[in-house]
């Protein structure tokens, strides 16, 4: 969360730069203008020790992680079933427990950045005739399978994060960053003081 504000005023600041360069401050937008203080003082509350923590202790926002963590273990058979798919190197509908070595020993080899056993092992998974030699339907198999799974993937947690964790946390957030900060009405419009 501290990275995504200091992201997000970084963004803003280079925004309101390239506006003054291409035709100066009143070119610039009102709201420009306005939010760079407010986006400072957020990240100064959100930079002092314990506020974040406070913030995600909170029981408001702690329930949104939770029903996020539920959300995704109700997704959790659709994970696995790609994940499944994944490790089905021949796709003979099962996983042989040759297919597990070589994708443990795959895992190991990247964990412990040694890449050259990571290749053997990825040429291994994906000569799947065993023949020492890589087609381009082996290769287009295995990228497609990767592709496959990180696509499935990305639209599960991107869904779960949209529509479970992000909305919820923000508006749980907001109120007691604003209230923080000494803004007790935000809108999209405005911040009004206390």
């Amino acid at each position: 969360m501290r990275n995504f504000i200091k992201v997000l005023i970084a963004q803003v600041k280079d925004s309101m730069q390239q506006m003054q360069q291409a035709g100066g401050a009143e070119n610039m937008p009102p709201q420009m203008a306005m939010a760079l203080p407010l986006l400072q003082t957020v990240q100064a509350k959100v930079d002092e020790e314990g506020f974040l923590e406070g913030v995600l202790n909170d029981p408001e926002v702690f329930g949104v992680i939770q029903a996020y963590s539920a959300a995704v273990q109700e997704k959790l058979p659709i994970i696995l079933h790609h994940i499944f798919r994944f490790c089905d190197i021949n796709s003979d509908g099962g996983v042989s427990e040759s297919e597990l070595k070589v994708l443990f020993a795959l895992k190991d080899a990247l964990v412990h950045g040694k890449l050259d056993e990571a290749a053997v092992h990825i040429f291994e998974v994906i000569d799947q005739d065993g023949n020492n030699e890589l087609t381009p339907g082996e290769l287009i198999a295995f990228f497609s399978k990767g592709i496959h799974l990180y696509a499935a993937l990305l639209r599960i947690y991107a869904s779960l994060a949209f529509e479970t964790l992000v909305p919820k946390v923000v508006q749980a957030v907001l109120k007691k960053v604003a209230a923080a900060i000494g803004k007790d009405h935000v809108t999209r419009k405005r911040c009004r003081n206390s």
